[in-house]
């Protein structure tokens, strides 16, 4: 870090800065005869090279984080899922399940469930279930978009795409 001298104003402002001690003493001199509350103050500051290294060492410390995110994901220890245990899901009956409520005039099932992700487990080739309703309802993976959504507008508007089929 460098170190630098500025010399405030009485109001907040600053009448300059100088590098040196010495120089902003001058400065300050000057700037006494307009206003007597004015002093000095030290302050720190990131010089243009030292900021530069730093940017290019934090961009260098993220290529590498994004680089070994790619390797994980490559092995496959790396599964990315649209929500997480505790988010809200919706989810409506697969077309066989609404097709057989309105056969069997069940048709009020036919709707959007409002659902808490309560456990993920995880399966090979990167499937995995959403556990909801205490282990009795699961969500595939499969059927994201399909089955199950993290909006209820999506929901509703899968829900009347299933009723004009």
């Amino acid at each position: 870090m460098a170190i630098s001298f500025r010399v405030v104003a009485s109001n907040g402002g600053y009448y300059g800065e100088e590098d040196d001690m010495f120089e902003a003493k001058h400065l300050m001199s000057i700037s006494k005869t307009h206003d007597p509350n004015c002093y000095i103050e030290k302050y720190e500051y990131e010089s243009n090279y030292e900021k530069t290294v730093r940017l290019e060492f934090e961009r260098d410390a993220l290529q590498n984080l994004v680089n070994e995110y790619e390797q994980l994901e490559q092995d496959g220890l790396l599964v990315r899922l649209p929500c997480k245990v505790n988010d809200t899901v919706y989810v409506i009956p697969s077309k066989v399940n609404f097709d057989l409520n309105v056969v069997n005039r069940y048709s009020e099932n036919n709707r959007v469930y409002k659902q808490i992700v309560e456990q993920i487990k995880f399966f090979k080739n990167n499937v995995y279930l959403l556990s909801t309703c205490g282990g009795l309802q699961a969500c595939h993976s499969k059927f994201y978009k399909i089955d199950w959504f993290l909006t209820e507008s999506d929901a509703i508007k899968a829900l009347e795409g299933l009723k004009n089929d």
